[in-house]
């Protein structure tokens, strides 16, 4: 028991060393892939906004599915585009919009994700107002009438409470997707992760022996001794220290013959 906790202590002692011998490694990587990520963040990404708009749908529980599917439809869609005229196709523009409920009830939540955050607000209620008008062939549609894509530009009076637009969309100054901070420390943490397996693999690479117990282990006998490494910082402050010893050896011999 005694053996296994000396050797995991070792083990976290060799794993720590190795680090801290080249924990710059560490320290570069993580500094350049937080730059790195920064200047992606700023001047890479493309921002987007969105902008919602809520309604209420006043149906039987079992047509809500079908019409909220039919609003990404291009038999909605394609008035919205000629509307506003845009430069997308129907099935695009159907993959910048989402509905969701609203706490399970019958109040729907149209998000438009632009590159503009006024257009955002101009599709968004665009398709609300779309979608309210065409209600009625909707609901031909989903009773089994045909109902041609072409035939949508009648004036038709809603049955009232079908479906109203509670507020209209606002603008959303701030893009969705531009979170700098986040980039930048997901890059930093990145660049730990590579700096760290980088100082593994040069140590993994470096095959020089680095104590004795790796003499030990190769050679299979034990180390009687070992000399210490001897830096230049080391030989400076011996020297002093011998210096320090003269000059007090030097004294105490004076003070001795005075008397």
């Amino acid at each position: 028991m005694v053996e296994m906790i000396m050797e995991k202590e070792i083990n976290i002692k060799k794993i720590w060393g190795t680090i801290r011998k080249r924990i710059w490694v560490v320290f570069v990587f993580s500094f350049i892939f937080s730059i790195a990520a920064g200047v992606y963040s700023y001047y890479f990404t493309t921002p987007e906004y969105s902008s919602s708009i809520k309604i209420v749908l006043n149906v039987a529980e079992g047509e809500i599915g079908t019409l909220n599917q039919l609003l990404k439809e291009p038999i909605v869609l394609r008035h919205v585009i000629d509307e506003l005229d845009l430069k997308a196709s129907p099935e695009n523009l159907s993959g910048q919009i989402t509905i969701t409920p609203v706490n399970d009830s019958k109040i729907y939540e149209i998000t438009v994700v632009a590159n503009d955050p006024k257009l955002a607000a101009r599709i968004a209620d665009s398709v609300a107002r779309v979608y309210q008008r065409e209600f009625a062939n909707l609901i031909e549609l989903t009773s089994g009438n045909d109902v041609s894509i072409d035939e949508t530009e009648t004036d038709t009076t809603l049955s009232p409470g079908n479906i109203n637009i509670l507020s209209e969309a606002k603008e959303n100054p701030g893009p969705n997707n531009q979170n700098h901070k986040r980039f930048i420390m997901i890059g930093f943490i990145f660049g730990v992760i590579v700096g760290l397996g980088l100082v593994f693999l040069l140590d993994s690479l470096d095959d020089t022996v680095k104590s004795h117990r790796e003499i030990e282990h190769l050679l299979g006998i034990p180390v009687l001794g070992s000399i210490s490494r001897i830096s230049n910082k080391s030989t400076q402050l011996r020297r002093r220290k011998q210096q320090g010893t003269n000059l007090r050896g030097e004294t105490l011999e004076s003070s001795t013959s005075k008397q």
